[in-house]
């Protein structure tokens, strides 16, 4: 099942963006990378494309995004290698109705 999450642009929320940005950054094929990333800690990009059989210029940009939410830590070594890392085992998102 594909999930499509278009937000207005006059409604700039808060929670709005929040949503857009889970559903897009979230989506079974990123849940898949993430899953891939915890379960074989690959040593770099050129690793998890090899695993994954997705483009390393791809990796490198969808695990930007992510690591600037928080969902990601990419570690960059030496000659410019990056290892990106998955600490935790699961990620919960949690809106209360009520303030």
């Amino acid at each position: 099942m594909r999930i499509r999450w278009t937000v207005p642009a006059a409604d700039a929320s808060p929670a709005s963006r929040l949503c857009h940005t889970t559903t897009v950054f979230l989506s079974q094929k990123n849940r898949a990378l993430l899953m891939t990333i915890a379960e074989t800690h690959p040593v770099s990009l050129q690793e998890l494309a090899d695993r994954t059989g997705r483009k390393t210029s791809n990796l490198s940009r969808t695990l930007k995004t992510m690591e600037r939410y928080g969902f990601v830590r990419l570690h960059r070594g030496e000659r410019g290698r990056i290892r990106p890392e998955v600490p935790y085992q699961s990620i919960s998102l949690e809106l209360p109705f009520n303030a």
